[in-house]
């Protein structure tokens, strides 16, 4: 690998760790508001309130504060995250398309690799089925 090949990865690993950051100070509060009305209250207050953080310090700097893969670090990713807003998305794909991913990475659902995975997930069912809730409620225009 070359000098110039390294320094191009390290500036993508900068500029994705700067938007997380950004991302968790400024846009906090609006995933919040997000995952609050999302359907299906089924979820453990417990699990929505997990979801919700993670949703704020983990998606919304690629997929946005709204789910419509516009977040401030989706600009300078190779490929542009998905929109949850698209109803085409929604249709076609599946509830364990969507768990599949947060926990196992965008690789495993044959997406970008740069999509990271969630491991220590795959114990807590409650909490994957609230983000997938809130991933849902984004194209219904009830999580905004």
């Amino acid at each position: 690998m070359t000098s110039e090949q390294l320094l191009r990865y390290f500036s993508w690993i900068c500029r994705i760790a700067a938007a997380l950051f950004l991302a968790a100070l400024l846009l906090s509060g609006r995933a919040s508001a997000a995952a609050e009305a999302a359907p299906g209250q089924a979820s453990p207050p417990a699990a929505q309130a997990e979801a919700r953080e993670l949703y704020t310090s983990t998606c919304v700097s690629c997929h946005g504060p709204d789910g419509g893969g516009d977040g401030l670090a989706a600009t300078g990713l190779p490929a542009k995250p998905a929109s949850f807003t698209d109803p085409a998305w929604q249709g076609r794909t599946s509830d364990q398309q969507i768990e599949r991913a947060i926990v196992s990475g965008g690789a495993a659902v044959g997406k970008s690799p740069l999509m990271p995975a969630n491991p220590n997930l795959a114990t807590k069912p409650q909490v994957v089925a609230a983000l997938r809730t809130m991933i849902r409620g984004f194209s219904l225009g009830t999580a905004k």
